[in-house]
């Protein structure tokens, strides 16, 4: 979504307020370390606001949170609550924000506090490419079946998996999730 911040941002700010106005999830990505720095990372600060859901790498959060936010420190967990706790239009639903390092860890952010989960390694990595849209869409999938932050991540980590082993964004022919 942060390209199309840089490419269109007036669309891109209008379906951050149809959400809004809507009461609709939001969730974005921070895209890039270059989007999230100066000069175009003030655009992504102005969409911030409606986000309820972040996603990222570890490194584009840490340039978001320096930059934009001004954090002082590299403590992942300072960054994590910097993000999370920058000022939000829809306050009946705190943020939560999914930073990643694949294929290391996750670590969550929400009001309840911050928790980190391990990577399952695969024997072989075959494709990195999609992996951090395959952890979001599972994310967002269970979170729109109303389940708990412990079961969207879990299912992010098993989709990045899956698709760690296939060439591209693809999941196998019959996937053994039963999250």
């Amino acid at each position: 979504q942060g390209f199309f911040l840089v490419s269109c941002r007036e669309a891109f700010m209008r379906v951050c307020e149809h959400a809004f106005k809507m009461g609709k999830i939001f969730s974005m990505t921070l895209s890039a370390k270059y989007i999230c720095d100066d000069p175009i990372g003030v655009r992504l600060l102005s969409a911030l606001p409606y986000a309820d859901v972040v996603f990222g790498y570890e490194d584009e959060a840490r340039v978001l949170a320096k930059t934009q936010l001004r954090v002082q420190s590299t403590s992942l967990h300072a960054v994590l609550e910097a993000i999370r706790d920058t000022p939000k239009w829809n306050r009946d639903r705190p943020r939560v924000v999914v930073v990643t390092k694949i294929p290391e860890r996750t670590t969550v952010a929400t009001v309840d506090g911050i928790k980190e989960y391990k990577w399952k390694k695969p024997s072989k990595i075959i494709d990195t490419h999609g992996c951090g849209d395959a952890l979001a869409g599972g994310f967002l999938a269970y979170l729109a079946l109303g389940k708990n932050i412990d079961q969207c991540a879990n299912a992010g980590l098993y989709c990045a998996y899956e698709n760690l082993q296939q060439l591209g964004c693809q999941f196998p022919a019959k996937p053994s999730y039963n999250g």
